[in-house]
């Protein structure tokens, strides 16, 4: 009996990790060539957490203007975004205040690629590296933002 227990509490954490690792990226809207839709909040908030659970070079296109709610930072130092962000013109509410060092929509982004992007709003912050899109940006592109 006490092997079948602790059969079921092993089989039990492993489903756990399995379940947390796909979380995020389960959650989104892809297009058939990868890239991801981004049409609410929600989806931004999913992206970000995609991107910091590993998913640095996931792309994606913004289908709406939209009021971000859930502010997640896209990037951090240990999964800098490398992807393509395409803002398609459409614009990015943010209204929070900053609660770490590096504040910004992308946090880190190393090779990667912002473009077509407009950030509305007010970043309230005490610390010295916030910008309104990126924080730090290491060899990659900024266009029409």
């Amino acid at each position: 009996m006490r092997k079948q227990i602790t059969l079921f509490l092993v089989s039990l954490f492993v489903w756990n990790l399995n379940s947390s690792a796909e979380g995020a990226l389960d959650k989104l809207t892809l297009s058939d060539d990868g890239v991801c839709q981004i049409s609410s909040s929600e989806d931004l908030t999913n992206f970000a957490l995609a991107v910091g659970e590993g998913n640095k070079q996931l792309s994606a296109v913004l289908n709406a203007d939209l009021k971000y709610e859930d502010f997640q930072i896209i990037g951090t130092n240990d999964n800098r975004y490398s992807g393509i962000f395409d803002g398609q013109g459409h614009s990015i509410e943010i209204d929070t205040e900053a609660t770490d060092k590096v504040f910004a929509l992308f946090g880190y982004v190393e090779n990667g690629t912002i473009q077509n992007l407009i950030i509305k709003g007010t970043i309230k912050t005490a610390f010295g590296s916030t910008g309104g899109i990126c924080g730090y940006v290491y060899a990659g592109t900024l266009n029409n933002c």
